[in-house]
């Protein structure tokens, strides 16, 4: 009898899950002020929720009238959340940037990247590739860039970065981040992380061998780089992490938008004239 009440249960079960399956309802055209195709069902209060295969697009011209961007998320939802592979790309004339990594139940969980390609030449001119874990970054941080950015007032240089963080997301150990002079000085900051805490650091001209060391007066080591005109290189690994610790998949234009070292100013002094 036990038996028979179970296969009935499954079987209720199947047809249930058939029947969800059945009333997916497609729907494509605009959405949030651009274009979005997905899947879909209405719940007993009415409420759509997302389910399958998700994209959506969106034209401006908002920063300047004669140049037009695209952003682009592609992915999946399983009852309103998001899982699997997404991909979010800001697309212009010449570069695209892209965004990508995997979610479990709306979390991000695993590797992610972010890339920046000339699309003229397939060049990549940034790249960071970082871990994830229920949302926190854990593991090693990785941020390269083979191209030049202005951080106003001043003009960066090929900068990397490589670290690592523990599994409660705060830095640990040794990050090194490596920067060049314009005039072709490789620069290289060492920073030593316990329990997410500054212990160690020192930034060094491997030209002559002058140094600056941090030695727990972070004041007086922000003058000391000062003095030597370093004020600049001072929190780059700070700038690069907090592109991940702020990403806003809703509002990815924005996130790109305010940290300088993921984007190339497009919406200041950058390349807004064509």
């Amino acid at each position: 009898m036990q038996l028979v009440r179970a296969i009935i249960f499954s079987m209720s079960l199947m047809l249930f899950q058939v029947g969800i399956s059945q009333n997916l309802t497609n729907y494509s055209g605009p959405y949030k002020g651009g274009i979005a195709s997905y899947k879909y069902y209405e719940d007993k209060d009415l409420n759509r929720v997302l389910n399958g295969p998700f994209k959506f697009t969106y034209s401006s011209n908002l920063f300047n009238p004669l140049r037009k961007l695209q952003s682009i998320s592609i992915g999946n939802f399983k009852d309103n959340l998001k899982v699997g592979i997404w991909k979010y790309y800001l697309i212009f004339d010449d570069v695209s940037l892209c965004t990508s990594g995997n979610y479990i139940n709306n979390l991000k969980d695993g590797e992610w990247i972010f890339e920046e390609v000339q699309k003229a030449t397939k060049k990549v001119l940034r790249k960071s590739i970082v871990h994830f874990k229920n949302d926190i970054l854990i593991g090693p941080f990785i941020f390269n860039c083979s191209s030049q950015y202005s951080y106003f007032p001043h003009t960066i240089y090929n900068p990397s970065i490589k670290g690592t963080f523990d599994n409660r997301g705060k830095l640990d150990s040794i990050w090194i981040t490596k920067v060049k002079s314009k005039n072709g000085i490789l620069y290289e900051d060492r920073k030593e992380y316990s329990n997410g805490s500054l212990v160690n650091e020192t930034f060094r001209d491997p030209s002559d061998g002058t140094m600056v060391k941090f030695k727990g007066d972070l004041a007086m080591f922000e003058n000391d780089m000062r003095e030597h005109g370093w004020e600049p290189y001072v929190n780059l690994n700070n700038e690069a992490i907090s592109f991940w610790r702020t990403w806003n998949e809703d509002d990815f234009l924005t996130a790109y938008a305010l940290n300088p070292m993921f984007y190339f100013n497009r919406f200041t002094d950058f390349k807004l004239t064509p």
